[in-house]
């Protein structure tokens, strides 16, 4: 879904929700597992991207950084 919501303190702590989800060490654990079941290429590690991105998060969320964001695509 496209929106045109705010980009206020609830979508940040929506974000961050989601972003600490992702960051879970037994997701990297299980696609790693997943891959050697199944023959697949080892998948690349997320942690130091979502990492990055919830500081990046934090300090935009803090005033500290210009923010202008127009559309974003929001799963729900």
């Amino acid at each position: 879904m496209i929106t045109a919501a705010p980009d206020d303190a609830e979508l940040h702590r929506w974000l961050l929700r989601r972003l600490k989800a992702a960051s879970d060490p037994r997701r990297n654990e299980y696609f790693r597992l997943l891959a050697l079941i199944n023959d697949w290429p080892t998948p690349e590690r997320l942690t130091p991207v979502i990492d990055w991105s919830v500081t990046a998060l934090r300090i935009r969320a803090a005033g500290r950084a210009p923010h202008v964001i127009r559309n974003r695509r929001i799963d729900a």
